[in-house]
């Protein structure tokens, strides 16, 4: 390969990673212009709407304009909205001071609002624990059935495992 093809392929892709770079910054300033309006819009819901949207983008991005439109927002349904939005995102990890202070005011304004959220639990690794097959062997003590209730549904052997099709009552 001659001189000037490889230097005309380098140039190429190099105009190519610049031409990505710039429409990547302008769709993103794009985005943010769009959800700047929805913030400022005079209809509640669609600035609910748009804190949502802005919250679903991620915490890290959407931490400092959320901060400086929830201080000055003043409907308490929007707000509301707002904070269980970032609530729902307690699976993101906390990177930087704007996500700690966001999530600090969601915590607040639904305590305020009569709403406190608590963090999640640990999580649910056995297939068991959530209601899934169980393997043959003691089970624990269950209550007396009612008379009233139907039979439960009989076991099926599968593969060594124990499959119990769930009580009409919903109860396991």
């Amino acid at each position: 390969m001659s001189d000037d093809v490889r230097l005309g392929l380098i140039v190429g892709g190099a105009v190519a990673v610049l031409v990505a770079i710039v429409w990547r910054f302008a769709v993103l300033r794009r985005r943010r212009r769009r959800v700047g309006r929805g913030l400022e819009a005079q209809d509640p819901q669609e600035r609910a709407r748009a804190g949502i949207a802005l919250v679903d983008g991620g915490l890290h991005r959407s931490a400092r304009p959320l901060l400086a439109h929830v201080a000055r927002e003043p409907d308490a349904r929007v707000r509301h909205a707002i904070a269980l939005a970032v609530a729902r995102r307690q699976w993101e990890p906390v990177d930087s001071k704007q996500v700690t202070q966001l999530r600090e005011w969601a915590s607040l304004e639904l305590e305020q609002q009569g709403e406190p959220v608590h963090g999640f639990g640990p999580a649910v690794t056995r297939l068991s624990d959530m209601g899934g097959p169980r393997l043959p062997g003691p089970s624990p003590a269950a209550p007396d059935p009612d008379p009233a209730s139907p039979e439960p549904a009989p076991a099926r052997e599968h593969d060594g495992v124990s499959w119990q099709a769930p009580d009409a009552g919903g109860s396991e």
